[in-house]
């Protein structure tokens, strides 16, 4: 089974570079225009001084990482379940090429990844982006959908909630399509998905908070069996958007380049609270 995964992992690793090697030609236009910039610009800068005071960007994302500190883990386990979904949506790292491993953006802490509803920090655009993609994406026309069509996104994926039993469910956008399960049902991609609806749902939708936090720790044991990391969780996450064919051309690629960022940055809430550190989320 080990062997089997790693051949399948490959495959879909191929493919991805593959389609990055599409964007060939924008990274070159993208080189000579930094290299017109001028000389100067491309002559190495001077060594950081340690003595020197932190920029206000650092001072920011040092205020931002106390905020987070006090946070419920049940808030930033929802989140980072969301957060492929929700960090597409606001444009977090974006970048429609390859990201690169050596630029963590120490700098850049996206507290709307830790934190959801009235108090997450979202910007107007941001809070706009979210509700279309409730409404495009996920087939939200009335405040009531959101539990009913996440009800079905975790029928989609074999998984039962008690906090859902008394929800009538309703169609949503994805039936009709196939998806892979691992052994207790769960999938990746439905699972964010779910999430995702239910975070946003707290800031578009009229859901409570308590609500939501409530319903996603009660998934928190079915997801925390068959993941041991959030690479594995992205890589199902990521073979499945591409079976499903539903993002395409630079949607996948913003997708797929958001999801990658989330395992290096540094501001990322897989970065800094590992899927392991939920652990006693699990009974």
């Amino acid at each position: 089974m080990a062997s089997i995964f790693k051949q399948m992992k490959d495959l879909i690793r191929d493919s991805w570079n593959e389609a990055d090697e599409d964007s060939a030609a924008e990274q070159k236009a993208l080189a000579s225009t930094e290299n017109a910039a001028g000389a100067s610009s491309s002559q190495p800068g001077p060594e950081p001084n340690a003595g020197q005071p932190e920029s206000e960007e650092a001072q920011a994302a040092q205020q931002t990482l106390e905020r987070i500190a006090g946070l419920p883990q049940a808030e930033i386990f929802a989140c980072s379940l969301a957060a492929p979904f929700r960090a597409s949506a606001c444009y977090d790292w974006f970048s429609l090429f390859k990201s690169s491993r050596q630029d963590p953006d120490p700098t850049v802490v996206p507290f709307h990844l830790y934190s959801f509803g009235q108090d997450s920090g979202l910007t107007q655009e941001q809070a706009d982006m979210l509700r279309q993609q409730q409404e495009r994406s996920f087939g939200i026309e009335r405040d009531e959908d959101v539990l009913k069509i996440g009800k079905n996104f975790l029928t989609l994926t074999g998984i039962s909630l008690p906090s859902l039993d008394g929800v009538e469910e309703m169609p949503s956008p994805l039936d009709g399509f196939t998806f892979e399960r691992e052994d207790d049902g769960v999938n990746a991609w439905l699972v964010s998905a779910f999430a995702s609806l239910l975070v946003s749902g707290t800031e578009c939708n009229g859901l409570s908070k308590e609500q939501a936090v409530q319903i996603l720790s009660e998934l928190a044991p079915v997801v925390l069996r068959n993941y041991q990391d959030w690479e594995q969780y992205a890589f199902d996450f990521l073979k499945t958007d591409q079976l499903l064919g539903i993002n395409k051309g630079r949607g996948a690629k913003l997708l797929r380049n958001t999801v990658e960022s989330l395992g290096f940055k540094s501001g990322s809430p897989w970065v800094r609270y590992p899927l392991s550190s939920y652990r006693s989320m699990a009974a």
